[in-house]
């Protein structure tokens, strides 16, 4: 019993300790002003198609010419 204690007593001082770095830092944000009104928009929102592709394949370029690099160092 004693070392059960021994160990939620450890528990509760760290977790208390972690409600008052939780505190602090919360205590550094200042009030929440509401600037307008919720709007939604009268278009439908649709993904930009072309820019994703173009993206992934820039990034897929990238990864392959790093992946080729790669292998030519840990070849030598």
């Amino acid at each position: 019993k004693l070392k059960m204690s021994v160990e939620f007593e450890g528990k509760k001082a760290s977790l208390a300790k972690q409600v008052k770095d939780l505190q602090y830092q919360f205590s550094h944000i200042g009030p929440i002003k509401v600037i307008g009104p919720a709007t939604s928009t009268l278009e439908p929102v649709k993904p930009k198609k072309i820019l994703i592709l173009s993206l992934a394949l820039i990034f897929g370029m990238f990864l392959g010419i790093f992946t080729v690099f790669f292998r030519t160092m840990l070849r030598d």
